[in-house]
């Protein structure tokens, strides 16, 4: 009982017009892990005040609550690149695949620290954002984004997805994931790239040739 009064004090201060009491009140909703917190949050990523939302954002973030998933894709679309940041550190929090096409429009900010934040993010939701990924790049210029998102993601899935599109009919997609498996040492890959040398586009042979270059510097340098 104690503790849900608590958490209605606090839901109540951050409603307040006190912007220090706002303040710690919404620190102190997103330490507390009670999900009540989630709808008077989400109520404050439409607040005036950036730093209101960015703080409300935060709070989200450590509550981890798939509720928060739609207000917090559209908060990527925030006038102010501080608040759209967070919500791309979120949205990997949450690790639903709903953010991928969200995210995948953040990798084109204008702001390099939205776009490395929307790379992490992609990287923590894993597998399931690699294949549009490839799709995103062939489409646009932003190479060095998809690279870091695909690096991060700490998932087996990963290079099984890139050797299968080593395969796919379109050209540029199977030499994207012939440079990109330069970041995947195993004998699958090393395999498969090998394959890839005889590949009938010039890219993709170059790609294969490039990654087999890398991992092999790679088990040259491995402590026995």
């Amino acid at each position: 009982m104690k503790r849900e009064q608590e958490v209605m004090a606090l839901v109540e201060a951050i409603q307040g017009a006190d912007d220090s009491e706002r303040s710690k009140a919404v620190i102190a909703l997103g330490q507390s892990g009670d999900q009540r917190a989630v709808e008077p949050l989400i109520a404050l990523l439409k607040h005036e005040n950036p730093r209101v939302r960015w703080g409300a954002i935060q709070a989200l973030w450590r509550l981890k609550n798939l509720r928060a998933l739609a207000p917090l894709c559209s908060a990527l679309k925030d006038e102010d690149d501080y608040v759209r940041r967070a919500a791309s550190y979120a949205l990997g929090q949450l690790g639903d695949r709903q953010a991928i096409e969200p995210l995948l429009t953040a990798l084109q900010d204008e702001n390099v620290g939205v776009r490395i934040a929307a790379s992490l993010a992609l990287g923590q939701i894993g597998s399931a954002a690699v294949k549009p990924l490839l799709a995103f790049l062939v489409k646009t210029d932003y190479s060095n984004e998809v690279e870091h998102a695909l690096r991060t993601m700490n998932d087996p899935g990963v290079a099984d997805i890139l050797i299968n599109s080593l395969k796919r009919e379109d050209s540029r997609i199977r030499a994207y994931a012939a440079k990109l498996l330069m970041h995947f040492y195993s004998e699958e890959v090393i395999t498969h790239l090998k394959q890839a040398l005889i590949d009938p586009d010039s890219d993709v042979r170059h790609y294969a040739q490039v990654s087999l270059d890398v991992l092999s510097a790679k088990d040259e340098v491995e402590p026995e």
